[in-house]
């Protein structure tokens, strides 16, 4: 918020008679309304919106970093905490490139291994 030259006790909006928004007069006046007018779930809290994001961000196969970015979180262990549940299609993804390059290796700029053969990584003593 500092960047933007917002200091903390700064209002990003305020009542109509000046001061900070009363929650409960804006959730009764202003949220539920529009909510109910959208044919969404009355129960619908501002908070399930950025959990929809972040759901819609992991489901378009947006990566942790990204997530994590976006919902301007401070670590990633906080992206993991709350939604790594939804990242199954990660470990997915890792497993389907493996196999891709087994299958393909010129693909992925490597000619050590042709044919699709696995070269082992492991040293013979």
């Amino acid at each position: 918020m500092q960047s933007h030259g917002l200091g903390r006790d700064d209002l990003l909006w305020s009542a109509p008679e000046g001061g900070p928004l009363s929650y409960t007069n804006f959730r009764r006046r202003v949220w539920r309304p529009a909510v109910v007018a959208s044919g969404l779930d009355p129960a619908l809290r501002y908070h399930d919106l950025r959990h929809t994001c972040a759901s819609w961000l992991i489901a378009r196969a947006g990566t942790a970093k990204a997530v994590m970015a976006w919902m301007g979180h401070s670590t990633i262990k906080v992206t993991f905490d709350r939604y790594g549940h939804l990242f199954p299609h990660e470990l997915e993804d890792l497993a389907a490139s493996l196999s891709d390059l087994r299958r393909s290796p010129e693909r992925w700029g490597t000619s050590r291994a042709t044919g699709g053969e696995v070269i082992s990584i492991v040293k013979n003593s």
